[in-house]
């Protein structure tokens, strides 16, 4: 029997920061976006607020005075963390494993006939919950679509215990009536409407549909793929090997306006740096390397200027002084001063395993000595925090940073940061 489990950690961001600040436990948190300018987490607490998702902190301010809301600034460093440490420990209840996202998992169960699924889940739940801190929610399907609906189930009624398993026909049709198609995974806006047109309003609406229609309707073969899916015919495996990634790109706004050249070599040096770490980390390297810097394109005030270049090596890398010096080279010819710059970011592309470069007459790829030297400073800066070691075009002030204001320390992955033990 084909079975699959999906685990989905509660509130993912506003459950990292509960982990080690248990005061805020039953509190209303939200965590805010790059440069503290957008909500893009919320716990439970203040979803029933009312205060929604993407909205500018400042058009909230009044219900999150009102309500001693908590804002973090997001601190993607310590949820990429917890997020591989949760990841760490699902992976000890099943041989097959698939990272959906951060904080999402798929299971396969299939096999565990002699086991009780629903305490299964039970376990899995309490050793995430006990090994990471992390609450989560466990959905259990003959499909990864009904995975996904259970998943909603366990999560949404308090009496299933955050597990919840579709073991019969009968409780999936049951449940598929209780399911509006737009919580379906995979309609999106663009098929929501047509659905609804010709009345099918939920998930066992569209269980029902015919074959033909769905692959006319829905997006050929995809479509088909859903149906059968709700009808608990698994088309969807687990996949288990990741693809490599075709581009991989580091930009942020600036904490303050940017004008001179220093400042913009400095974080595009940064930005470059955390591209090739990227690269070396998936064991490829990068045949171009791109760059923007431009104004804020939203002033009513200043111009909008925007300017960059896409710089083809002349043998594919991941050296992280290859591709800065690249970048800052090209940096000296599209400089223009006077502007007043807002954003910067690099992207690495036409990616290829390292083991596949292939030198040319007059160039060649990077010595031994140039990957010892990558491989140690990725060792250092693993071991004592991000950037602990740079290249000095990077800088040491980086005025122009991130804004940051209240994003909480990095308890997993700085020294300096770990929490203080008293007696």
């Amino acid at each position: 029997m084909v079975v699959f489990a999906l685990i989905d950690g509660n509130n993912f961001y506003a459950s990292c920061e509960r982990v080690f600040n248990p005061r805020l436990e039953g509190k209303p948190i939200v965590v805010l976006s790059n440069n503290d300018g957008c909500i893009i987490a919320r716990s439970g607490e203040a979803k029933a607020l009312g205060i929604p998702m993407g909205v500018p902190l400042h058009k909230v301010k009044s219900i999150i005075t009102a309500n001693g809301v908590k804002v973090f600034s997001s601190n993607y460093t310590l949820y990429g963390d917890m997020s591989a440490r949760m990841m760490q420990t699902l992976g000890e209840f099943s041989p097959e494993m698939e990272i959906y996202s951060i904080d999402e998992c798929f299971l396969s169960l299939s096999g565990f006939d002699h086991f009780n699924l629903n305490d299964y889940g039970q376990l899995i739940k309490k050793t995430v919950r006990q090994n990471v801190g992390i609450p989560c929610g466990v959905g259990i399907g003959s499909t990864k679509t009904l995975a996904k609906i259970a998943n909603k189930i366990a999560k949404k009624y308090p009496e299933y215990g955050g597990v919840f398993f579709i073991n019969s026909p009968e409780k999936r049709i049951e449940v598929l009536k209780t399911i509006g198609v737009d919580d379906v995974w995979g309609v999106g806006r663009k098929y929501l409407a047509k659905l609804n047109a010709v009345g099918i309003h939920t998930a066992y609406d569209l269980s029902t549909v015919r074959k033909d229609w769905a692959q006319k309707n829905l997006g050929g073969i995809v479509g088909v793929r859903l149906v059968h899916e709700l009808n608990g015919l698994s088309c969807l495996p687990l996949e288990l090997i990741q693809e490599p990634k075709k581009n991989i790109a580091a930009t942020r706004a600036f904490g303050k306006i940017v004008t001179s050249k220093d400042e913009l070599a400095e974080a595009l040096s940064v930005y470059t740096a955390r591209g090739a770490a990227k690269l070396r980390a998936e064991g490829s390297i990068a045949k171009q390397i791109s760059y923007f810097i431009h104004s804020n394109p939203f002033s009513k005030t200043y111009p909008y200027f925007s300017t960059g270049q896409s710089i083809t090596l002349p043998v594919a890398t991941s050296n992280t002084c290859k591709l800065t010096s690249a970048v800052l080279r090209s940096l000296e010819k599209t400089f223009r001063p006077g502007i007043r710059y807002h954003k910067a970011g690099i992207m690495l592309s036409f990616l290829r395993p390292e083991d596949s470069v292939q030198d040319d007459l007059f160039s060649c790829g990077d010595s031994e000595r140039a990957k010892v030297l990558m491989q140690t400073l990725d060792k250092l800066n693993n071991r004592y925090g991000r950037e602990t070691v740079v290249l000095g075009s990077a800088g040491f002030k980086r005025d122009w940073g991130t804004r940051v204001d209240n994003r909480s320390p990095q308890y997993t992955t700085s020294w300096t940061d770990l929490m203080p033990v008293r007696g």
